[in-house]
């Protein structure tokens, strides 16, 4: 039987990797805000995403860890697995999806566009070609 704590732990295991992918695209995305229930379901489906992903290595790490009673001796390898599995991979897909969605193309060729302007010994570019081309970036 597991404890409360342990409990606790697992639930945060299971739905931490989603809410940080649905955290890290919101923060990298350039579209507006989303309703609660939308972010909820987002996270949910990326955590399941991820578990599994990576579930070959969750099913392992259970076999080899063993009770909680011996959780003390495998530090190295459920930090590694913590580490990995769900802060990196998490942050890395959700820097993906962010960069990935159309709304997110069409703010990174605005961003370029501006970038453009104030670099020291470049000519200037006139707006104009520089919004045709974040539309051509946008549909292309």
């Amino acid at each position: 039987m597991l404890t409360t704590a342990v409990a606790v732990l697992a639930a945060i295991a299971l739905l931490l990797p989603g809410f940080i992918v649905v955290e890290v695209a919101i923060a990298r995305g350039a579209r507006s805000s989303r309703s609660d229930l939308e972010l909820a379901l987002r996270a949910l489906a990326y955590a399941l995403i991820v578990h599994l992903a990576f579930g070959w290595w969750t099913a392992s790490l259970v076999e080899r860890v063993g009770p909680v009673a011996e959780w003390d001796e495998h530090v190295g390898a459920l930090s590694l697995y913590t580490g990995v599995v769900l802060v990196v991979v998490p942050i890395l897909l959700g820097l993906f999806s962010a960069t990935c969605s159309p709304a997110s193309k069409a703010a990174m060729a605005h961003r370029r566009c501006g970038r453009r302007r104030s670099v020291p010994g470049r000519r200037a570019m006139p707006m104009t070609s520089c919004f045709n081309e974040s539309a051509q970036t946008v549909r292309g």
